[in-house]
């Protein structure tokens, strides 16, 4: 094939995935165009953190919030809504974040009061 070139012209980043475009030419006769967008991985849901939250460290029904917000974003991804998923999978790892870290402050004040 006299005249044939091909390669990658560019790689794009979009919302988080990866777009490929291959530009293929035959001489004369003009340039083909290609773009494959190739997603990435899905997103974490944090339901076992927030199940072990809910059963460990419901303070203030905290742990609730954030496995209904993990359970939530398991549903969305699939359905295939990304977006929606990752927003609720970011609520749920604040959620988680906020309880464990209010659950290991109670319980080393605990441990400091009771030994005093």
């Amino acid at each position: 094939m006299r005249g044939f070139s091909s390669g990658y012209s560019s790689f794009l980043p979009q919302s988080k995935n990866m777009t490929v475009r291959l530009c293929v030419s035959w001489g004369s006769q003009g340039v083909q165009h290609t773009i494959v967008n190739v997603p990435t991985e899905p997103s974490a849901d944090y339901l076992v953190w927030s199940l072990w939250n809910f059963v460990y460290g419901n303070f203030f029904c905290l742990g609730l919030v954030a496995l209904s917000y993990s359970v939530k974003a398991r549903d969305r991804k699939m359905v295939g809504d990304q977006d929606g998923a990752r927003r609720h999978a970011y609520t749920a790892h604040v959620l988680n974040v906020f309880v464990t870290s209010l659950a290991i402050l109670l319980s080393i004040a605990a441990i400091i009061l009771y030994n005093v």
